[in-house]
């Protein structure tokens, strides 16, 4: 599963995340655009920090691909280019420097890359059933001669899918779809210039 949707998924059902960037959003903005809306989610992090003045917090998810969104439209934080790898230090020192807590302190900054975390969580036994069936079925047409494919689940049915339908587009978050305004709805964040209603002229 791609990062992104990892990321909303997971902030989506703690219900403690107080921001998620995804790389969507970025693709669409040109760089002075991002930059002010990088600033935009400064002040809303400042905002949630400051609502516990006993213990001020506030919990950031970074998606991966969101570095290399910015670098692809040459943004620059503080003067500096904005590059895939560069972006979370980059990130994280907006926070140090633009945001303090409710006595006028500055907040302590934590990153955690839990890259292997997710990958260890032991399965559930939804996980175990969905797993085993999907063994069973790729082993089962490989053996009736299929090639080139891999198995999928459509709404309740399995199906073959082939690799080259997969290489070709990826899964991604529509901006403007249902799924996304429920993780902003649940953050609270700011919408981005591409998530704002248009007024007519």
């Amino acid at each position: 599963m791609r990062a992104d949707i990892v990321a909303a998924n997971a902030a989506l059902a703690s219900g403690h995340v107080d921001l998620v960037l995804i790389p969507e959003v970025f693709k669409l903005l040109d760089a002075d655009t991002a930059l002010k809306y990088l600033e935009e989610v400064i002040t809303h992090i400042e905002q949630t920090v400051q609502r516990e003045p006993h213990t001020p917090h506030a919990v950031v998810v970074v998606a991966e691909g969101v570095g290399a969104a910015l670098q692809k439209s040459c943004t620059r934080i503080g003067g500096v280019q904005v590059t895939k790898e560069s972006f979370v230090s980059q990130f994280t020192k907006m926070i140090r420097g633009g945001v303090l807590d409710a006595h006028g302190g500055q907040i302590p900054v934590f990153v955690n890359q839990p890259h292997h975390l997710i990958r260890a969580v032991a399965a559930n036994a939804h996980d175990q059933i969905y797993c085993e069936r999907l063994g069973a079925l790729a082993v089962d047409n490989a053996l009736a001669g299929y090639t080139d494919f891999m198995i999928s689940q459509w709404l309740t049915e399995f199906t073959l899918v082939p690799l080259r339908l997969v290489s070709e587009g990826q899964k991604s978050i529509p901006v403007n779809g249902m799924f996304w305004k429920q993780v902003v709805s649940s953050t609270g964040q700011p919408l981005s210039p591409v998530e704002r209603p248009r007024r007519s002229p």
